[in-house]
């Protein structure tokens, strides 16, 4: 057994083997973190304009790490549209995207669709 692994991996000895695997655990430890950072600066936009998918990504690197406390204030936080009952409410136009036609779709990097009530619930 312990040849046919040996040589499926390509190692001579089994503590080879042992020291590529604890590196490859301490890089894949650091892969949340990376992604809190990078998310971290897609929700931070000067511009105030995050999309649904930004708050998600940032959300889950948060609780893969087990910061269940820092998900919950930040969910607090997000501003979403309101639940439309009227939808001719022009009040509603700085939270919702407002979309002139293909060519604002095409020239937007990401997604458009602002977080919504329904999805924070």
């Amino acid at each position: 057994m312990k040849q046919s692994l040996k040589k499926m991996v390509g190692f001579e000895e089994m503590s080879e083997l042992s020291f590529k695997c604890e590196k490859m655990k301490q890089k894949l430890a650091l892969l949340p973190r990376l992604a809190e950072s990078l998310s971290t600066r897609m929700v931070s936009k000067p511009d105030g304009n995050v999309s649904e998918n930004d708050w998600d990504v940032y959300l889950e690197t948060l609780l893969v790490q087990g910061k269940k406390d820092e998900a919950l204030k930040v969910l607090e936080a997000i501003e979403c549209t309101p639940m439309l009952i009227d939808a001719e409410d022009k009040s509603l136009t700085g939270i919702l995207p407002l979309i002139d036609d293909e060519n604002t779709i095409e020239s937007h990097i990401g997604s458009i669709l602002p977080y919504t009530q329904r999805k924070k619930f």
